[in-house]
C-alpha cells in the first residue's frame, strides 16, 4: 500500500488545517490509507523533514503564509528522496502560472476543490486507472491538463468530521466548519470572488457537527462561509439551533455581510442569544464609494452602521470589523475618514489590513492601471499605488501598530474609548500621535507612559487612565508618576479605613493626579481611591 501523507503547515498552533482533515476523511471513505501531519511555520526545518521524508506521496496545502517554507521544503525532500511524489493544492498554487511554479518542486498541482480530485489522482499515480477522469484538475510539468467542474464535488465531507480523527485540543484551537462553499460577491481583491457558485451543505449534517463540537466544548467554532447570512431562512435556522444547543461556553464566529442582516435575525439574536455566543466578522474595508465601486463592493455603510448600533444596544454580539488600506481611489485623507467612520462604532476589535495583490484576482490584473507596486513574494502586500506613496503607508502602518497595542489587545482600550468620546481629536490622529513612540513588544508600563507623555490629560482622563492601567494587573505594578508622599498616603488610608497597615503597603499602588490629588489602587481587592493631601481625605471611587 502506498504511504500517503497529508501535510498541513499552519500559521499558528491555534489554527488547525481544515483542508487536510477534509481530504483525510474523503480518502478514507474511498478506502485509501493516509496519515495527517500537522505543524506550523515556526517549526524547525529538519524536524519537519524527519516527519515527512518516509512517505511515498505527500500532499501540501499551500497558502501565502506557508508557501516560502514549502518551497524550500519540497526541494530538500526531493534531494533526499527523488522518487517522492509531491502534490500541491490550495489557493497559493491554484492560480499560479508556469513561471510562478519554477521555484517549487512538485509533480502535480490540484486546483480548486480537491476531494474527488485527489482520490482520482492517487488512483492514477498507483496505476489503478489508466486515464485521468474529466473531473480532475492537475498540473504536471507546468502544463494544465484538465479542468474540474465544481458541480461534481461531493458535499458530504462532513460525515464523521470530528469522529474519525482528533481535532487536537478543542480548548486551545479554533474548530472550523463549513455550511456552504462559494461566495455570492465579486470583490476584486478576494479569491472567493472566483468561486461565485454558492453550494449549500446538508443542514442535518451541519447540525450534527454543531452538536459534536458543542458536546466536546470547543472554545471557538469558526464557520468558514464567505457570507453566512446570504439566505435569511437558513441563517435563522442555524442561529436558532446554535442558541438552542448553547453550552454556555462555546463561541461561534460568523463572517457576515452586515447590511444584509434581516430584522428577524437581529430580533432572534437580541431576544434569545446569550452575550458572546456569536462573534460577527464584518469586512467593511472602505467607506469611500469610489473605492468600493472600483473593487466591485456595493455596500450601504449608513445602513450597516444602523444595524451594528442596534445589535450593540443589546450587547449580545462580539464585533470584529475589517479595513483594507491600499484600495484604488483611497488616499491618506480618504483612508483617515474610513478609519474614523468605522472606529466611531467602537467595535470589540478593528483589524486594519493592507491590500495583498493575490494571484488570480481581478485587482491583480489592474496593477498597471492603478500604479501598484507590491511585494513579489508572498504575501504580495502593497508597497505603493497612485494614491498612497510609501510614506503614506508608513503612517498607516504606525496607526495599525498603535491600534493593535492600545485597543485590539485591550491594554488601554477603556482609556482610548473614554478619551475619544470626551475630546474632539479623531481616532486616526490620536493613534498616529501614539504610534511615533512605541515599538514592537513594548510592555504595558511603557505604553501608558507614552500616553502620558504624548497627549494632554485632564483630571477625569487620569482617573480613567489609572483605573485602566492598574486594573490590568493582578500583582503590584510600577507607578506611572513618582510620588514623594506615598508612605504618608498609605498610612492615612490604613488609619482612615481601619485597614491592616502591612497589607495596605503590600498591595496598594499610588499615582499622582495633580499637586494635591492622588490615585490609590489596592491590588488585593481591586478598589480605587481618590486622596487629597491638602484636606487629608481618602474616598473610594
Amino acid at each position: 500500500m502506498t504511504k500517503i501523507g497529508l501535510i498541513g503547515i499552519n500559521s499558528k498552533y491555534i489554527h488547525p488545517n481544515m483542508a487536510i482533515r477534509i481530504l483525510y476523511n474523503d480518502l478514507r471513505q474511498h478506502h485509501i490509507g493516509c496519515e495527517m501531519i500537522e505543524s506550523n511555520i515556526k517549526e524547525d526545518m529538519d524536524t519537519l523533514i524527519d516527519k515527512i521524508k518516509d512517505f511515498e506521496i505527500v500532499c501540501f496545502s499551500v497558502y501565502i503564509f506557508n508557501v516560502t517554507l514549502i518551497k524550500e521544503l519540497t526541494f530538500k525532500l526531493k534531494a533526499i528522496n527523488p522518487k517522492l511524489i509531491i502534490i500541491l493544492g490550495g489557493p497559493e498554487v491554484s492560480y499560479s502560472n508556469s513561471q510562478d511554479l519554477q521555484d517549487i518542486a512538485f509533480d502535480y498541482v490540484v486546483c480548486g476543490e480537491g476531494e474527488q480530485v485527489l482520490v482520482d489522482l492517487i488512483a492514477y499515480i498507483n496505476k489503478d486507472i489508466d486515464i485521468i477522469p474529466s473531473s480532475v484538475t492537475y498540473k504536471k510539468d507546468n502544463e494544465i491538463v484538465l479542468n474540474t467542474s465544481i458541480n461534481e464535488v461531493p458535499l458530504d465531507y462532513t460525515k464523521d468530521l470530528t469522529n474519525d480523527f482528533s481535532l487536537v485540543d478543542l480548548d486551545n484551537q479554533i474548530a472550523y466548519l463549513e455550511t456552504s462553499r462559494g461566495c455570492p460577491y465579486l470583490c476584486a481583491y478576494c479569491l472567493a470572488s472566483l468561486d461565485n457558485h454558492v453550494r449549500l451543505f446538508d443542514l442535518d449534517l451541519i447540525k450534527a457537527k454543531i452538536d459534536e463540537l458543542i458536546s466536546k466544548k470547543a472554545k471557538m467554532v469558526k464557520l468558514l462561509d464567505r457570507t453566512f447570512n446570504f439566505n435569511v431562512v437558513r441563517t435563522n435556522e442555524l442561529i436558532s439551533y446554535i442558541i438552542e444547543k448553547d453550552n454556555l461556553y462555546t463561541t461561534f464566529q460568523l463572517e457576515i455581510t452586515g447590511e444584509l442582516l434581516s430584522p428577524s435575525t437581529i430580533q432572534l439574536i437580541n431576544d434569545q442569544a446569550r452575550p458572546s455566543l456569536f462573534r460577527f466578522e464584518i469586512g467593511i474595508q472602505s467607506t469611500n464609494p469610489l473605492s468600493n465601486k472600483a473593487v466591485r463592493r456595493y455596500q450601504n455603510f449608513d445602513k450597516l452602521k444602523e444595524i451594528i448600533i442596534q445589535l450593540q444596544a443589546a450587547d449580545k454580539i462580539v464585533f470584529h470589523l475589517d479595513l483594507i488600506a491600499g484600495l484604488p481611489f483611497e488616499d491618506l485623507t480618504s483612508f483617515k475618514k474610513t478609519f474614523d467612520d468605522v472606529f466611531s462604532l467602537y467595535p470589540d476589535e478593528l483589524q486594519l489590513g493592507f491590500l495583498k495583490l493575490l494571484k488570480g484576482t481581478y485587482l491583480n490584473e489592474s496593477v498597471v492601471e492603478y500604479g501598484y507596486l507590491f511585494e513579489k513574494e508572498a504575501p504580495y502586500e502593497i508597497i505603493q499605488n497612485q494614491w498612497l506613496n510609501r510614506d503614506d503607508l508608513a503612517i498607516i502602518r504606525g496607526v495599525e501598530d498603535a491600534l493593535d497595542h492600545y485597543y485590539n489587545k485591550g491594554k488601554a482600550k477603556d482609556f482610548i474609548t473614554f478619551y475619544l468620546k470626551e475630546h474632539t481629536i479623531s481616532p486616526f490622529d490620536l493613534l498616529r500621535i501614539l504610534s511615533k513612540h512605541i515599538y514592537r513588544g513594548i510592555d504595558v508600563y511603557n505604553l501608558f507612559v507614552n500616553l502620558i507623555e504624548q497627549i494632554e490629560l485632564t483630571f477625569d482622563d487620569k482617573i480613567v487612565l489609572f483605573k485602566n492601567y492598574y486594573g490590568r494587573s493582578n500583582g503590584k505594578v510600577k507607578s506611572l508618576y513618582k510620588v514623594e508622599s506615598k508612605r504618608e498616603l498609605l498610612h492615612l488610608l490604613s488609619e482612615q479605613d481601619n485597614q491592616n497597615t502591612r497589607n495596605v503597603f503590600k498591595y496598594a499602588c499610588v499615582d499622582q493626579i495633580d499637586n494635591e490629588n492622588y490615585f490609590i489602587y489596592k491590588v488585593d481587592d481591586q478598589s480605587c481611591y481618590l486622596a487629597n493631601m491638602k484636606d487629608g481625605y481618602i474616598n473610594e471611587i
